[in-house]
């Protein structure tokens, strides 16, 4: 602008800089600053939100998953408890008596008790008040043909600890045998003052069926423990009550032993909130020892249950609110445990109607957000104190240096209009021009920090958008590790449990025939213990290798758990799967193992039939395995 009143350079160029550069650049950096802080802030919420969210589903999917196996634990304790309830009452029905431990020795004990001297199989008991006569001694002889399936039950089971019958005239036929059970007893056990006994008669258990006891002390000396009972009659009279002991140590150890991400802890409770079992980490969580072993001062004549402090909703260290959110089945809520946040899943077991409770610390993986987010706020806090600083140094540097500014001021900014002109090409940053006036040689560098901090700024782009396709690479690396079976690199229970529901999808809607083979290794707990576990994951291993060389590409093998494997079969009638169970049976039969060890297995084969679901067909499989096992072993059976 062309004036007539003459204004000294230096008051023009200093009010002028003042009122087109400094001020808005001013604003432009509070600007910033409030886009900063704000960003930080949405980004850090929705993170939190999104995490929060995806923590819920996935724990929600565990705990189903837990649920579920727990169920299959507790099924197969029933289902053995079943077969032994059929043995016993054929006992009764069918007077035999066969001894296969020999004849056995009996005395009667100081305290008047009748007992079992030779260690052989199972203990025997009656309590003194029984008068022993041929009938009692009979039952005491014959019973021993009991012994056979209650050692092979105990044997073959690692969460059963103790099977054993109660009769109605107080005797106790037990195995693992009791070296000294008159004293661990003393000299009455009056069978109906107990919860093992009275769970499972008629007023109690009219149906006859399967029955679990809640957690109590056993008095024969194993600690805590839960019973899975069964009622034996003869006609209609109760002659005893059969019954399979888990303790709740052997419970935590064989069934409620999986490890759970982000530091979660599981316990199990009955329908009134008595906490059954619960790992450690549930224990530092509550508050609460878990009773397992106990110290025996007196015998125990009566039925003793685990104290109120043990009941999740009387817990103190819970809210009325927290107690309500528990008390919801099948959910996934927040509720506060001594003044910490936690996410809580529950799913229902449907074996007993007990529940799966999964506990989340929401800091366990919150924490990393919130240690960014404040890391974030500090350098933006950083940057402020900076900005002020510079700015108060700036503005006396202006003041200073207007008063130098010179002639001779078209040229540099005709270069550095050059410059802007070509920035993002190719452009050499010496071809801009020096000047005496020292805020125009600070333009131009600004622009040369300006031209800098874009490179610098495109540089970490490029760098966030690698950064970025790594994580997706990660994100679909741990998907597939989630499907993945550590040990062996076949497939999990997760993938076969989708390729199931794949495979049973077809079936019902395009007719699609498939099966699956149910796999045991036979007699594996030997090699366990005779050869230690390292031999055993090798064992695993290999099978695992011979079983993904034997079958097609559209055959899927996978993990079932423990040394059992499962093989879905996709377009298999009966007699392919047939054909292919005898070869993935004779490939392990003439396979040599580690330590020059030989192993067969036995196989369970079901086929798709109409109207089937995935639960009848994984049953028939097993019940088929089952079959195989009866038979001898290193068997293909359906």
């Amino acid at each position: 602008m062309i004036t007539n009143q003459s204004v000294k350079l230096q008051s023009l160029v200093y009010r002028d800089f003042l009122r087109s550069s400094l001020i808005p650049l001013l604003v432009i950096e509070v600007l910033l600053l409030a886009l900063y802080f704000g960003i930080n802030l949405y980004i850090s919420d929705k993170n939190r939100t999104t995490l929060v969210s995806e923590v819920k589903q996935s724990l929600s999917e565990i705990t189903t998953n837990e649920a579920l196996r727990v169920n299959q634990h507790l099924e197969e304790v029933t289902r053995t408890a079943r077969m032994m309830q059929l043995d016993h009452e054929l006992f009764f029905n069918s007077k035999r008596c066969f001894l296969p431990n020999g004849k056995p020795e009996f005395d009667t004990h100081p305290n008047g008790a009748f007992y079992k001297v030779n260690p052989v199989g199972a203990s025997v008991y009656y309590s003194n008040t029984t008068n022993i006569g041929k009938q009692e001694s009979a039952k005491a002889i014959c019973s021993e043909s009991l012994d056979p399936l209650l050692k092979a039950i105990v044997d073959t089971n690692p969460s059963i600890t103790q099977a054993y019958l109660n009769t109605w005239d107080d005797m106790n036929r037990l195995y693992p045998f009791m070296p000294d059970a008159p004293a661990q007893y003393g000299p009455v056990l009056e069978m109906e003052n107990f919860n093992f006994y009275y769970d499972a008669d008629q007023r109690h258990n009219p149906s006859r069926g399967n029955v679990w006891t809640e957690v109590y002390l056993d008095p024969a000396g194993q600690g805590w423990m839960l019973s899975n009972l069964v009622p034996i009659y003869s006609g209609n009279f109760l002659e005893g009550v059969s019954g399979l002991d888990v303790t709740v140590e052997s419970f935590v150890e064989s069934i409620l032993n999986h490890q759970f991400p982000w530091d979660s802890a599981a316990l199990v409770i009955d329908e009134k909130g008595t906490i059954l079992a619960m790992q450690k980490k549930a224990e530092n969580l509550l508050g609460l020892q878990e009773l397992k072993h106990h110290t025996y001062e007196s015998n125990i004549t009566d039925t003793v249950t685990k104290p109120d402090q043990f009941n999740l909703f009387q817990l103190p260290s819970l809210s009325e609110e927290g107690i309500r959110s528990l008390s919801i089945a099948n959910a996934t809520q927040d509720i506060w445990v001594n003044d910490i946040n936690y996410i809580v899943d529950s799913k229902l077991i449907p074996e007993t109607g007990w529940r799966v409770i999964t506990f989340v610390n929401t800091k366990s993986f919150l924490t990393p957000i919130s240690e960014l987010k404040s890391l974030s706020d500090n350098l933006g806090y950083l940057a402020v104190l900076a900005m002020i600083i510079f700015y108060m140094v700036f503005f006396i540097y202006l003041s200073w240096r207007s008063k130098r500014l010179a002639l001779d001021i078209a040229t540099p900014i005709e270069a550095l209009t050059e410059a802007t002109s070509k920035l993002g090409k190719n452009w050499n940053m010496e071809n801009l021009v020096e000047s005496r006036v020292d805020e125009i040689q600070r333009l131009n560098q600004n622009f040369h920090s300006l031209f800098t901090e874009l490179t610098s700024r495109t540089e970490e782009l490029i760098e966030s958008t690698i950064n970025i396709r790594i994580q997706v690479k990660e994100k679909e690396l741990l998907a597939k590790l989630a499907q993945t079976d550590s040990l062996t690199g076949i497939p999990n229970r997760l993938k076969l449990d989708k390729a199931l529901r794949e495979n049973h999808r077809k079936a019902k809607n395009d007719k699609h025939t498939y099966g699956v083979l149910l796999l045991d290794i036979d007699y594996f707990k030997q090699v366990n213990d005779h050869y230690g576990h390292q031999i055993g994951d090798q064992v695993l291993t290999e099978i695992s290798t011979l079983l993904r060389e034997h079958v097609r590409d559209s055959e899927i093998v996978g993990r079932w758990g423990g040394e059992e494997f499962l093989v879905v079969c996709a377009g298999a009638d009966n007699d392919i799967l047939w054909d292919l169970a005898e070869r993935l049976r004779e490939s392990i039969e003439n396979h040599v193992f580690p330590k020059c060890i030989s192993l067969t297995t036995s196989i369970g084969v079901a086929a798709y039939e109409h109207g089937d679901d995935i639960q009848n067909l994984l049953s028939r499989a097993d019940k088929a395995l089952y079959k195989a096992k009866g038979e001898g072993r290193n068997k293909v059976a359906s």
